[in-house]
């Protein structure tokens, strides 16, 4: 045993001056009886962490794994929608090739079948009362659908709105039609009628309407609604497209989020000069093509002269037109009105008025129109 330096009697005493010198002396007791323990204790605490310190460290170990966890949730989210849009799209390019005929990479529009024609067709009769297609409302129709750019050329009162009406509401996301003033408020009063969620922003729209509507938009490109709720039908004039930045980037946010199906163009031969209806507003739609990239687009004309087509494809940056008759699979598919029929896209005559069908006979006839084969 280590020998002991110095020791007290038990009859021995200290005043508190001395106290500093008896806890020394028992410090020292301590060390030299027994040094591993001593030693022991000293590096158990230089080195081990506290229970705190551990709960804490296991406390952030588990914050971290909740975030991580919560990252794979969204990640395998997304990875389950880019799949389905795989699918949809895998679809769509089945549907395409299984309704050609054997051995052809041209399309019918008119004739052909294809997998929405059921639908179509039930929501034709059930909602607009239609039993059936007349002139080229079918193959416009089978065209929209199929996400074509489209110049459809069909005289007035013979069903030219219900070749985008119908396919609108097959198409996830809004239609967004651009129209002049006098032709708005009766289509959206009919389409209301009939239970179609359609909407119209003019300059007049103001206040409480104007919010309601842009917010339900909004709405849609941030994904929040979907089915009965989406706004189906937009309709607008031209100076909305030109004059109101915050609408067309709305526009270009329903576009990012695919929630944009189609921009029509109502009287497109008004972005003509050598039209009878030139509208100043309609020359500047050239924006619609830049600011939306990739959404199609349908021009739609009671009357078109071959330059009045020439101009409608350059201002609306249109590809080279193909027949509707015979598509390509790209290219911007034509149809127009020849006698009581839907013309070859040739075409030799376009009508304009009612009284030609009757007669079998065309208004406007010309044969120069350049198509790609």
């Amino acid at each position: 045993m280590p020998q002991i330096i110095g020791s007290f009697a038990g009859d021995d005493y200290a005043d508190s001056d001395e106290m500093p010198d008896i806890l020394k002396f028992t410090s020292r007791i301590v060390e030299h009886t027994n040094p591993a323990a001593h030693n022991r204790n000293t590096t158990n605490n230089a080195t081990e962490p506290s229970d705190l310190e551990l709960k804490m460290r296991r406390s952030d170990c588990e914050a971290v794994l909740r975030i991580l966890d919560e990252d794979l949730a969204e990640l395998n989210e997304s990875r389950k929608k880019k799949a389905r849009e795989i699918e949809e799209l895998t679809r769509q390019l089945q549907s395409r090739s299984g309704s050609r005929p054997s051995g052809s990479n041209k399309i019918d529009y008119q004739t052909d079948i294809f997998d929405w024609e059921d639908l179509l067709v039930t929501k034709r009769k059930a909602i607009f009362n239609v039993q059936d297609f007349r002139l080229c409302q079918r193959g416009v129709c089978n065209a929209n659908v199929d996400g074509r750019d489209i110049i459809c050329v069909m005289p007035w009162g013979e069903g030219g709105s219900l070749t985008y009406q119908l396919p609108a509401l097959l198409a996830p996301g809004v239609t967004v039609v651009v129209s002049p003033l006098t032709l708005i408020d009766h289509q959206v009063m009919d389409l209301r009628s009939r239970n179609v969620e359609a909407v119209k922003l003019l300059g007049t729209t103001k206040g409480d309407e104007l919010n309601q509507i842009n917010d339900r938009l909004l709405e849609m490109a941030e994904g929040n609604t979907s089915g009965d709720s989406e706004i189906k039908l937009c309709f607008v004039t031209p100076d909305k497209i030109i004059k109101d930045d915050g609408f067309l980037k709305i526009l270009r946010d329903l576009n990012s989020k695919r929630k944009l199906s189609r921009i029509v163009l109502d009287e497109a031969d008004c972005v003509s000069l050598h039209g009878h209806k030139f509208r100043l507003h309609y020359k500047n739609m050239h924006v619609l093509r830049s600011n939306l990239p990739g959404v199609p687009i349908m021009a739609l004309s009671a009357s078109c002269t071959p330059k009045v087509l020439e101009d409608i494809t350059k201002v609306l940056q249109l590809p080279p037109i193909v027949g509707g008759e015979n598509a390509n699979t790209d290219g911007t598919v034509y149809f127009a009105v020849q006698g009581a029929q839907c013309s070859e896209a040739g075409p030799s005559a376009v009508v304009s008025k009612k009284e030609d069908i009757v007669k079998g006979e065309s208004s406007n006839t010309y044969g120069n129109v350049k198509m790609e084969g």
